[in-house]
């Protein structure tokens, strides 16, 4: 067709014409590479002419080598690389030809001459590699990075050697004229190479389109000749060579290569090693894995990819330098990576309003009261001219001034520069890896999903990315400015995101199973061996095969012994945690067991036969699965010597669940002919009785199940809904719409219920209920609980979806299917179609209102379910209003006035403040309100899921009346634990002997800390443990934990056990949840201590630098305070008259008292839930002491915080940082193992409480 033009041109003037155009443009073209830095706030970065942008890089370029900043603390080595590259030598004069030649990328229409094979390019390895395309429609971040990196990774794990020259197929990145499409090479091999392809592997059970490469096919080698190359090849005009691989190095005796189905989807989909940008929307579940947070998800991709990267991908020179003109070092740097045109797969458009707030963190983090720097920039890479416009027009002009940008080719719409009329393939491929490499520049990078973002972060692993695309969590404005504040901190101590807890990994699930010798063997005639569980899912197997033979065991006085045989049951065996070693028993010989039933095929086990008996040895497999689970069954060696065995063949376990008259079954199975609904509560109360004597959960799954705190609270009512939609089989079972659930919800919410707790095994259902009720808004009076998103569940459609058990750890999905039967089981009604995992919720509570929507006409109409909740509510109404009475009692004790309930006192410990309506030292502080919003999160967060654990104290000086009691008692619905104390006129409200003639301004930071302020640190410090010992011995009471709070004290989130029983099944004295450094004014009171009490070892010597227990939150054994030397030291402390006259707070005294005397294992610091406690200075609203931490059980902590630092963060001594184990009292903080790797708690303070990381030992 060229040909056929250039004939039709007669004139040779028109030729020359022509190719004038051609070179004009051309020279045009690479003059537009040159960049626009705009520093003064008068330029714009977006309205220039071509001149104004040309003496602007004139300008910049010239500058350049002389505005080196002074201090540089960011530096990327991109000349680190683990092999050697034959273009090294060359690099030095090509990087100073880019300062002489303002033209230099021109240098990228040819590439180096590398015509000489060095002839060791496959010393070391099996062969060479050709990457020679990726996938079709992908663009230069995806092509040059994503494919490469792949297939590199592909090449390393059959030990070949990578080399790279493209063909055409990804054609975006192809330009025929640059890439000289027309150029063809032959290259002779002598000797002959042999070419395999790589092999087709797929995945059992995958996805119709799930192959994957496998290793070279040595089965259809051929003997290759020679090796036919069509242009340059691409790769090197834009980079180094990724080997010393050339065409014709005897050293290579075998050449593999991989067609276009294998690259993608094959190893660009379903391979575990190919790194991914984002979960592409065609990728099936067990790719995808929803179930882990996305940050979580492609952080190990990222990490592999960076290795890849760094070891075998360079730039090469002038466009390194290309991006060192437009983006040239600061102290500071922000990358902004904002890609809008053809943003697809799965992907969102992302508004640059939404980059705004972070880009204002961290313009406002360079000019703070510890940071006062100048030399700061942002670097914007966009494919949008749109985007350029927007924040020219709508951010601050100090913003807009200090950003940098590319002069590049644009999109003006929806549409890819690779696909407008102007584009020039070599073009944009050049400006997409400038814009990659300026980028990789950066301290931190704002990006969505990308193949660029990803590219620049491959390059520079030290790259900070703040993805606002993602799905998960994000890191919020609160927590990028606490990076940007721990910049100088250590990389290590970046906060680790929240990952999966992964709370099934726990020693308890391992423990070995052992003999119980308390059973009296003369009960029982043999032992019944049960190891097969019909090879189902973990409902059907443990909750209906297993629950039969128990049922069998008992109905013939057989002892049970459960112990499931991993070949036998490989839906619910996990070899990582069930293990696989073999142990060996001796047993008497196995009983035989009777087949009854009418034919062959429907034969269930009769009475065990007996035989005469001798041992034998038996070999079980693994931990036996059950274990891991529940207590173990397993009778003990001498009831094994003494009782015969018996044992049943997998027929027979079949035959008792399907054709036993007695069976317990969890539906009509297609097997079963005769079968009655009106049969299943007598069979529920049966396996209720079962698993009363048998079942006992370990302690990991109770504790799991208490992260769904509001299902515990006896005044709240729950529907709990099961939905199992995905492989339910049987032709008596149906799969229900999932509108027909959400017609029972809305009756349930309109009723009054509380809350709806769902588990289920699809995320398109759960998907689907949340997004109705909130477009309904029946969340603003309905609470929908679950287990959180990071469960394995099956998202797909119906022809792509898979049982969870397919795509992950078998003992993850049995643990997250006890939990959801365990918390359905706590719900007061049950909406469920037939499956067995709602039948066990229902064994468990066999009192639950079931309503199974299979069928055909089920138990209740939504109507008639609305009515039915609408009057257990009225029933609790009335209830509730019989416990809770205004009438109180007040009661004397020492001059105390106590305002409370009638009645005896139950409780053994108590919740304590110690309140005022208004503050007697921060004035204008409304306390009163302060200390309702503090009880009212304590009764949501701890008192309504532990009623009956603590009465509650509010100690006041003449502030409260009764009707303040009558307000707080019928707001919060207390119950009666409520007590109103007046210590007016008591002897722990007046000042100590030694101090009554003291004149208060003689007293330290008089009247800053008035008086009251001195007594209450006398009363927490010395007062309180005398009243307490008083009450018990006068009154009769137990009181043994003490735990304080104070009027601005607030818990943020859930305490999922009783604190109080935590503490005394630990053997803790004290508990604490923050700390603050304010131990020097320790040290003349510990000086004068040691030196009358030479005798005294204290269990830790205080150290004046250590941090002491910030003690407005406590909880504190009455009885390690009234030990004889605790109280002997308590006096000492309260004679000296420091207290009063030195300010000596009852923070120093706790601290000294508490590390001195008792040993390190009876201290412990909370650290799962987020708590709050700070002083807020009411003339600028700024906080100047205290702070908030998150708790690492708080699945909203990030929020909260980030709620906190919006409102104090501008304030000048305002800290932010992220703490981790090592910094949090390590001596105290008793964190397990698998939570110290993965522990940082997001902190924000002021004054000396949690300083920044670095701490250690001295945090306590």
């Amino acid at each position: 067709m060229m040909k056929s033009a250039a004939r039709r041109m007669k004139s040779p003037s028109l030729i020359l014409l022509v190719l004038l155009i051609v070179t004009v443009a051309f020279v045009n073209l690479y003059l537009g590479y040159q960049a626009t830095i705009h520093r003064s706030p008068s330029s714009s970065f977006i309205n220039k002419n071509t001149k104004e942008r040309d003496a602007d890089n004139t300008s910049k370029k010239i500058d350049y080598k002389k505005e080196q900043p002074q201090q540089q603390t960011f530096k990327i080595d991109n000349d680190s690389h683990s092999r050697k590259d034959p273009l090294d030598s060359n690099t030095d004069d090509d990087d100073e030809s880019f300062y002489t030649n303002p033209n230099s990328l021109e240098a990228l229409r040819t590439i180096p001459k590398r015509t000489t094979p060095t002839h060791r390019a496959c010393e070391h390895t099996q062969g060479v590699y050709h990457i020679q395309m990726g996938d079709i429609g992908g663009a230069a971040g995806t092509i040059f990075f994503q494919f490469v990196v792949s297939q590199i990774l592909y090449a390393e794990h059959y030990n070949l050697t990578p080399w790279v020259h493209f063909n055409n197929v990804s054609h975006i990145v192809y330009d025929p004229l640059v890439h000289q499409a027309n150029q063809h090479q032959t290259v002779r091999l002598n000797p002959p190479m042999q070419a395999r392809n790589a092999t087709y592997v797929r995945r059992p059970g995958g996805h119709m389109k799930d192959f994957s490469p496998g290793p070279p096919d040595a089965s259809h080698s051929v003997l290759m000749h020679q090796l036919n190359l069509t242009g340059t090849g691409v790769w090197e005009h834009y980079f180094e060579p990724i080997s010393d691989y050339i065409p014709g190095d005897t050293s290579c005796h075998t050449y593999v290569t991989m067609d276009l189905f294998l690259i993608t989807p094959g190893l660009h989909g379903f391979t575990d090693y190919a790194p991914r940008c984002w979960r592409y929307h065609y990728l099936p579940d067990y790719v995808t894995q929803l179930y882990m947070p996305f940050h979580e998800w492609i952080a190990p991709q990222r990490a592999t990819a960076a290795r890849v990267v760094q070891q075998y991908i360079r730039l090469r020179a002038p466009i390194r330098h290309a991006a060192a003109l437009v983006n040239p070092p600061a102290s500071a740097l922000l990358g902004l990576h904002i890609r809008h045109s053809d943003k697809a797969a799965g992907r969102r458009v992302l508004e640059t309003s939404e980059f705004l707030p972070y880009v204002l963190a961290f313009a406002q983090q360079q000019n703070t009261l510890y940071n006062k720097n100048d030399d700061w920039a942002i670097y914007l890479a966009t494919d949008s001219d749109l985007v350029l416009q927007e924040i020219q027009n709508d951010w601050p002009s100090q913003i807009t001034s200090r950003i940098r940008t590319f002069q590049a080719l644009r999109s003006t719409n929806a549409t890819a520069v690779f696909d407008m009329p102007q584009h020039h393939r070599h073009q944009t491929n050049t400006e997409v890896l400038i814009e990659i490499q300026a980028l990789s520049q950066c301290h931190y990078l704002l990006h969505g999903l990308s193949a660029v973002s990803e590219s620049a972060l491959w390059l520079n692993s030290q790259l900070v990315s703040v993805d606002l695309e993602d799905p998960d969590e994000r890191l919020t404005v609160a927590q990028f400015r606490t990076l940007l504040q721990m910049r100088n901190q250590s990389s290590s101590l970046y906060p680790t995101r929240v990952r999966t807890d992964v709370w099934w990994e726990v020693d308890e699930e391992k423990v070995e199973s052992f003999d119980d010798a308390t059973i009296n063997c003369s009960n029982y005639k043999g032992i019944l061996l049960i190891q097969n569980a019909g090879g189902h899912g973990f409902g059907r197997s443990f909750f209906t095969a297993i629950l039969n033979q128990l049922r069998y065991a008992e109905e013939h006085q057989l002892l049970p012994w459960v112990h499931l045989d991993p070949e036998e049951n490989r839906l619910v065996f996990d070899p990582d945690f069930h293990g696989d070693d073999n142990q060996s028993v001796t047993v008497l010989t196995s009983l035989s067991v009777t087949a009854l039933g009418d034919t062959a095929e429907s034969q269930y086990p009769g009475p065990p036969e007996e035989l005469s008996y001798t041992t034998f040895t038996l070999v079980l497999k693994g931990n036996g699965i059950w274990n891991s689970y529940f207590e173990p069954l397993r009778p003990s060696e001498r009831c094994r010597l003494q009782l015969p065995l018996v044992q049943m063949g997998s027929s027979l376990v079949t035959g008792l669940e399907l054709y036993d008259p007695s069976s317990i079954r969890a539906w009509h199975y297609d097997e079963v002919t005769s079968w009655s609904v009106e049969s299943l509560p007598e069979q529920r109360q049966r396996a209720h009785s079962i698993l009363q004597t048998h079942f006992r959960p370990l302690s990991y799954l109770q504790q799991r199940v208490e992260r769904v705190p509001d299902l515990t609270g006896d005044s709240r009512l729950c529907l709990g809904v099961h939905i199992r939609n995905i492989d339910k089989e049987g032709k008596y079972r149906k799969k229900i719409p999932l509108e027909k659930y959400m017609e029972y919800i809305r009756a349930f919410a309109e009723a009054g219920g509380h809350c709806v707790y769902v588990a289920t095994d699809s995320r398109t259902a759960l998907n689907f209920l949340n997004k109705q009720l909130e477009n309904e808004n029946v969340t603003a009076s309905l609470e929908l609980l679950h287990q959180g998103n990071q469960v394995v569940r099956s998202l797909k459609g119906r022809s792509r979806e898979w049982l969870p058990h397919f795509y992950a750890s078998h003992h993850r999905v049995n643990a997250e299917t006890l939990v959801d039967i365990l918390a359905l089981a706590r719900c007061q009604y049950l909406l469920h179609g037939a499956s067995a995992v709602s039948e066990a919720a229902m064994y468990w509570n066999p009192n639950m209102t079931s309503i199974s929507l299979e069928d055909s006409v089920p138990a209740l109409a939504a109507k008639e379910f609305s009515l039915l909740v609408g009057k257990e509510l009225e029933q609790q109404e009335f209830k509730a209003q019989q416990r809770i009475t205004s009438t109180f009692v007040t009661e004397t004790m020492k001059n105390t006035s106590i305002v409370r309930t009638p009645g005896i006192r139950k409780n053994q410990n108590a919740i304590v403040y110690l309140a005022q309506k208004t503050h007697s030292s921060y004035e204008g502080r409304d306390s009163y309100s302060n200390l309702l919003i503090s009880m009212q999160l304590l009764k949501k967060h701890y008192l309504d899921t532990h009623d009956g654990t603590a009465d509650v104290f509010v100690f006041h000086s003449g502030d409260f009346t009764e009707m303040d009691w009558n307000v707080i008692q019928d707001s919060l619905k207390l119950k009666g634990i409520l007590h109103l104390v007046d210590l007016t006129n008591s002897s722990y409200w007046t000042r100590p002997i030694h101090h009554l003639n003291d004149n208060p301004a003689d007293w330290f930071a008089w009247p800053l800390f008035s008086e009251g302020y001195r007594r209450m640190m006398h009363w927490f410090a010395i007062d309180i443990w005398e009243y307490f010992s008083q009450i018990n011995e006068q009154e009769g009471c137990r009181y043994r934990y003490i735990w304080r709070l104070d009027e601005d004290s607030f818990i943020h989130s859930p305490i999922r056990y009783d604190i109080f029983d935590y503490m005394s099944t630990q053997q803790f004295v004290y508990g604490f949840r923050m700390c603050a450094y304010e131990m020097k004014v320790t040290q003349r009171m510990w000086t004068m201590w040691t030196k009358r009490h030479p005798e005294f070892k204290a269990q830790r010597p205080i150290d004046l630098e250590m941090c002491g227990i910030y003690n407005n939150f406590f909880v504190a054994d009455l009885e390690f305070f009234t030990r004889p030397d605790v109280a002997q030291f308590l006096r000492f402390i309260d004679r000296q008259g420091h207290i009063y006259r030195r300010r000596l707070g009852d923070l120093m005294i706790h601290s000294m008292a508490v590390y001195a005397f008792a040993p390190p294992q009876q201290i412990h610091r909370f650290l799962d839930f987020t708590y709050e406690h700070g002083t807020v200075n009411r003339t600028d609203g700024c906080l100047v002491w205290g702070g908030i931490q998150a708790g690492y059980d708080d699945d909203h902590a990030a929020e909260t915080l980030s709620q906190f630092y919006d409102r104090y963060g501008n304030c000048s001594g305002v800290r932010a940082s992220y703490l981790g184990v090592s910094d949090l009292s390590p001596s105290y903080s008793h964190v397990s193992t698998s939570k110290k790797a993965r522990l940082s708690l997001f902190t924000v303070t002021a004054g000396e409480v949690e300083l920044p990381a670095g701490k250690g030992m001295l945090s306590g």
